[in-house]
């Protein structure tokens, strides 16, 4: 379902993330009026689901922690179709965008590279991304504003807040819950 969307699937989605109240509102501005509008609604609930778990995660581990949303799609080839795909941030992570000579690379990827790289470099040496040049990165502090975009734009992810308490209010509570929030795949010893 990554590629294609039916208004009615996009509708059940949201449904099974929020509740049927919640799901209205999750859609109220989104139109569904076509195959492409709810494939880009499919993916922003997607995005939503994943910023809710990533946020109730971090609520559950009371350590410090730096957050990411990453945003900057890979150039060259499923470009347009992938965006910003699990671990496209890697070549720019370890600025190793050099081992991948058919991609296309721009001056604007290497600079993101450049500047990926020392924030991670600079974690590992002071548990804090944050230095001399480098964009601000909030420590999480149990709410969105915490999560840092990396990529298209190096700044505080923003959100619909409503939105996210709707999924978060969602997430199942004590044993046997996992970080996949509503339906969890863990065992617990009831279900034994």
């Amino acid at each position: 379902g990554y590629f294609r969307a039916a208004p009615a699937d996009v509708r059940a989605l949201a449904a099974r993330i929020a509740g049927d109240a919640g799901a209205d509102a999750l859609l109220a501005d989104i139109p569904l009026d076509s195959e492409m509008t709810a494939l880009a609604a499919r993916r922003q609930l997607t995005r939503l689901y994943g910023l809710a778990s990533l946020v109730d995660w971090a609520r559950m581990h009371h350590a410090p922690a730096f957050a990411y949303y990453y945003t900057h799609p890979e150039p060259g080839p499923g470009q347009e179709m992938f965006g910003a795909f699990h671990s496209a941030e890697m070549p720019y992570t370890f600025n190793s965008w050099r081992t991948s000579p058919d991609r296309p690379f721009t001056e604007y990827d290497r600079s993101v590279a450049a500047t990926m790289s020392q924030q991670w470099a600079t974690f590992v040496e002071r548990g804090d991304p944050n230095g001399p040049g480098l964009p601000q990165w909030p420590e999480f502090a149990n709410r969105s504003g915490g999560v840092m975009e990396l990529g298209a734009h190096f700044a505080p992810y923003r959100t619909e807040e409503q939105k996210l308490h709707l999924v978060l209010g969602r997430f199942a509570i004590g044993p046997g819950r996992s970080i996949f929030g509503i339906e969890s795949f863990v065992e617990t010893s009831r279900d034994r």
